[in-house]
C-alpha cells in the first residue's frame, strides 16, 4: 500500500517580466498585456512511497523540491498529473 503516489505530476508557474507599481499600470496591462514568461518548476515527476518508508528530497537551488512539497500537501494544485495520499 502506498502513503504517497505521484503520476506525471507538473507544476508551471507564470513570470511577469515587469514589476508593476501602481494602479494605473495594473489597469493599463488588462488591456495591453504584460510579457509572461511560463515556467516550469516540476515536469513528468513520478513517486511512489510505501507506508513506513521515509524519504528524503535533496537537489540544487531552484530545483523544484519545495514546488514538490507544496503539491504534496495539497497547498499548490498541480497544473498536470496526479496526485494520490492515503495518510
Amino acid at each position: 500500500m502506498f502513503a504517497i503516489q505521484l503520476n506525471e505530476v507538473w507544476k508551471r508557474y507564470y513570470i511577469r517580466y515587469k514589476r508593476m507599481t501602481s494602479f494605473k499600470e495594473v489597469f493599463l496591462n488588462l488591456f495591453t498585456g504584460n510579457r509572461m514568461d511560463e515556467f516550469w518548476a516540476l515536469k513528468n515527476v513520478s513517486l511512489e512511497v510505501r507506508k513506513g518508508e521515509t524519504i528524503g528530497i535533496v537537489g540544487k537551488n531552484s530545483s523544484g523540491k519545495t514546488t514538490l512539497l507544496k503539491l504534496i500537501l495539497g497547498i499548490t494544485k498541480a497544473t498536470r498529473g496526479r496526485i494520490k495520499l492515503d495518510g
